[in-house]
């Protein structure tokens, strides 16, 4: 335990202490609050064909007594105060003998001067222990969280001051991972706020360090950001950034923005933006520099027209650079034609870049985003990548995916996918942050025209979407002059939401052309959701995915299927179940497959909380995997 810890552990235990004290009987309270105990058990089964069966369980259970009360005054010092004792074991087919653990975790917080001009509250979490297992191994662990909150109360200047210091050692085991993986984490953050009705003040800073074998790596990163509003609607903003990762994929990178917005009238306002960022990776440094300026009319909700001229500079230490200026104007409208309500949008700008890098020139890009979508698969933006330099974060920046378990890298051509694993550490709905590199072209002056527009069309439930970006370059320099000028990215879209006799219908069709130098590709998606109507009490679900691919004559397809079920049937007792399916594939390769089904319940009678769950999952890529997995969770209050 640290220092910190241990000193806000002192001020709860000695409060504790004291309070049974009779002379101090009208100055201290204490209460027993209700506890809980509980049992909790999981195991899995897991079998591969042509290969051994292979099994494992774990079990714990816990118990949990609280106090809580007062010294000298409610209003002066408050506490609460916990014991968590755990036991647990794990079983394994492979193992020797079982993996055996006992910890003694406690929980405390004090509040110090609750709800004054000046009010300190300290929160705290230890949990110290040991396991044995195979092969006589021995582990110690100690896992702390520790969090003090300063508040100041203030009609100008409410001032809020948070730091905490969290140590974590974690296990994480996959059906499709050979060997297990391990961490060993410390974070510490500290945060400063100020916020009123015109002015907002925020500083931050987290340092992070990661311990896993040969991806062992800390990072520090600050933040400050400054927000002042007047009049009805005008801010400046102001953002510095500062991220310093040493270790495993180095990295230094630090930014600084102002964006100002002015509104003029209610219809008319003008924006501004500047940033300027440095990174450095391992040989490679960069600099860039952006800046935008920005006008917009805006005369109702259904119609905005405004023009934008922005630019970029980045410069390379390996010599060269790329410049770009962009000049858009553009505009939205909506209207009804009777009862066909009608949106469209168009832009039309041109744009130069300047390109001076050397030919062949590496380029890295840091935290490229992308969401995760039901098709689990996304095309990175840029082209000649080198795909043995990706990598993939999740959102946090705390956690690096681990490649054919998390994910998969594609490559088709000129175009790199990722495609999502199931069972992963990640899934649909989270974002992702890429780091790669990529091949620049050779020095060239590019002048481009470019025209995009989209358009669509409701009507009683029906929608319809159609939409064109179209480039041209004039490209001049060592390279020559392009065999195919023109860039066309097409696409059309139909979609239908329903109420029928089975529930609500939604229905949705989406078919993308791209026509350039460098590719020729075509998506053809669909996708269905049926929310089923209750039957007595059960709800239902149907969604189904399908989409197919052809990028330079080489086709990929991906479909995926699902059915969820709940059914309460009492006020204390629900159960739900679920079946998924997955399929990819490759012209030339052997399709890849996913299942898996779950099934759950719930029961809960007074103080007595049960849950039962069960998966099985199911894996075929030219040898078969499959799972199972079971759970059982008991908890009783008193």
């Amino acid at each position: 335990m640290t220092s910190r810890a241990r000193v806000a552990f002192a001020v709860v235990v000695a409060a504790a202490a004291l309070s049974p004290v009779p002379a101090l009987a009208q100055s201290f309270g204490v209460r027993l609050e209700r506890g809980e105990v509980g049992v909790d058990g999981r195991g899995r089964l897991q079998s591969q064909e042509q290969g051994p069966l292979n099994t494992s369980s774990n079990y714990q259970q816990w118990l949990r007594v609280p106090i809580s009360g007062f010294l000298l005054h409610p209003r002066v010092i408050r506490y609460t105060f916990a014991v968590r004792p755990l036991f647990g074991q794990s079983l394994a087919s492979s193992a020797d003998q079982g993996t055996r653990s006992s910890s003694l975790g406690l929980d405390g917080s004090a509040s110090f001067f609750q709800g004054r001009r000046l009010s300190v509250t300290l929160q705290g979490t230890q949990s110290s222990g040991r396991s044995s297992g195979d092969f006589s191994t021995e582990t110690t662990f100690d896992n702390t969280d520790l969090t003090g909150i300063l508040f100041v109360r203030s009609r100008y200047f409410p001032t809020t001051v948070t730091y905490s210091n969290r140590s974590i050692a974690d296990r994480w085991e996959s059906a499709f991972a050979a060997l297990p993986i391990e961490r060993d984490q410390r974070a510490t953050r500290f945060r400063a706020e100020t916020r009123n009705r015109k002015l907002t003040t925020i500083f931050e800073q987290t340092s992070y360090r990661e311990l896993r074998g040969t991806s062992d790596h800390d990072a520090t990163s600050a933040q400050a950001r400054h927000r002042l509003t007047w009049g009805k609607g005008s801010s400046l903003v102001s953002v510095f950034n500062h991220y310093d990762r040493r270790g495993a994929s180095a990295i230094t990178r630090s930014s600084w923005s102002e964006r100002v917005t002015i509104l003029h009238t209610e219809a008319v306002s003008t924006g501004l933006a500047f940033a300027r960022q440095g990174w450095s990776r391992e040989t490679i440094e960069g600099r860039n520099l952006s800046y935008e300026a920005a006008t917009r009319y805006m005369p109702s909700l259904d119609a905005t027209a405004s023009i934008a001229v922005s630019g970029q500079r980045f410069e390379s230490e390996t010599g060269g650079g790329l410049s770009r200026l962009r000049i858009a104007p553009s505009g939205r409208y909506a209207f009804d034609v009777g009862s066909v309500a009608i949106s469209t949008s168009a832009t039309v700008g041109t744009e130069r870049l300047s390109r001076t890098l050397p030919s062949d020139a590496l380029i890295d890009v840091i935290e490229e985003p992308h969401r995760i979508d039901a098709s689990r698969v996304f095309a990175l933006d840029q082209i000649r990548i080198e795909p043995e330099s990706i990598e993939v974060w999740n959102e946090s920046r705390t956690l690096i995916l681990e490649r054919e378990i998390d994910y998969r890298v594609i490559v088709t051509g000129p175009v790199v996918e990722i495609q999502v694993l199931p069972g992963g550490r990640v899934g649909e709905g989270e974002t992702v942050l890429v780091n790669y590199r990529y091949r620049s072209l050779a020095a060239e002056d590019v002048g481009l025209l470019y025209v995009n527009y989209e358009t669509s069309a409701r009507y009683s439930g029906v929608t319809l979407r159609h939409g064109r970006r179209q480039r041209s370059r004039d490209v001049s320099g060592p390279s020559g002059a392009l065999d195919d000028p023109n860039d066309v990215d097409l696409w059309f879209g139909v979609s239908l939401v329903r109420r029928t006799r089975l529930g609500a219908l939604s229905v949705d069709l989406t078919r993308r052309t791209r026509d350039a130098s460098e590719i020729d590709y075509t998506s053809d998606e669909v996708r269905l959701g049926l929310v089923l109507r209750p039957v007595g009490k059960i709800t239902g679900r149907v969604r189904a995915t399908t989409s197919s691919t052809n990028a330079d004559g080489l086709n990929t397809r991906n479909s995926s299927a699902g059915v969820s079920v709940s059914w309460p049937a009492s006020r204390s007792l629900r159960i739900s179940g679920g079946l998924d399916g997955w399929v990819w594939e490759r012209d030339e390769q052997e399709a890849e497959t996913f299942l898996s089904a779950n099934f759950m319940m719930t029961w809960q009678f007074g103080d007595v909380n049960a849950v039962i769950g069960l998966d099985q999952v199911r894996r075929a890529n030219g040898t078969s995997l499959s799972e199972s997995r079971w759970s059982v969770r008991l908890v009783r209050r008193f």
